[in-house]
């Protein structure tokens, strides 16, 4: 894979102890050019030993990995730990479960676009069409109930625009609100690549019934039956 001196990856870690096999099992195929920062909040599983013995076996000298147990720890505040440790233009938010081999490829091409914000194109492994029917049903749920979009799965970033994301910690639902932030800031460029993401929280709840809940919001958003307040609460539980 082509050199990519100027990227790093950021990936930020919850108690993942079983994710993270195949995780760095990826990563080990990724340019080793890229800075790998892995940041956890405050794991209390096994997670942080599997990361330490990686790096102490790993080829790579450009791997750092941030731990503090955080109160109540969310996403920004789990990457907030990399604040003063990036030294690249650009960042790449790398969900746990996401596989990034394919837009990695051609990457330099993006960079010296020097585009503010990109954003890639997303498939589930494995994908059923009842998956397909869950993002659909989201998707509408996003738009129609919260009236935004969420494309946040694994941005590629300039460094500037993403230490001034992490000055705002948007708690619950924070990836739709930093969604509608960069929008109202960026015109994102749009890669056709796509990232892979594990579908295992889907089969770990089971899809038809969170396919089936959600369609329970949309026909009650519908026929006006409950509030708006209300259906977000409904929203919620099924996070």
């Amino acid at each position: 894979m082509e050199k990519m001196t100027n990227l790093t990856i950021i990936i930020p870690i919850l108690n993942e102890e079983k994710v993270l096999p195949s995780l760095l099992e990826k990563i080990a195929t990724y340019s080793l050019s890229i800075n790998l920062i892995f940041c956890d909040g405050g794991s209390s599983d096994g997670g942080l030993d599997i990361l330490k013995n990686f790096k102490n076996k790993s080829n790579r000298s450009n791997i750092e990995i941030l731990s503090e147990n955080l109160e109540a720890p969310s996403i920004i505040k789990t990457l907030n730990l990399a604040r003063d440790a990036i030294k690249t233009d650009y960042v790449l938010l790398h969900p746990v479960d996401a596989d990034c081999t394919s837009v990695l490829i051609g990457f330099n091409v993006l960079i010296q676009k020097r585009s503010e914000v990109i954003i890639f194109f997303k498939k589930y492994s494995p994908s059923t069409a009842l998956l397909h029917l869950q993002e659909l049903v989201l998707n509408n749920i996003r738009v129609r109930i919260f009236k935004k979009f969420v494309w946040t799965n694994c941005p590629a970033l300039r460094s500037d625009i993403f230490l001034e994301i992490l000055k705002h910690d948007h708690g619950f639902l924070e990836d739709v609100i930093t969604s509608e932030y960069l929008r109202s800031l960026y015109t994102p460029q749009i890669c056709t690549k796509s990232v892979v993401i594990s579908s295992r929280r889907y089969q770990k709840d089971g899809t038809l019934k969170r396919v089936l809940s959600n369609l329970l919001i949309l026909f009650l958003y519908q026929f006006n039956l409950k509030t708006i307040a209300e259906l977000k609460v409904m929203y919620h539980k099924e996070k």
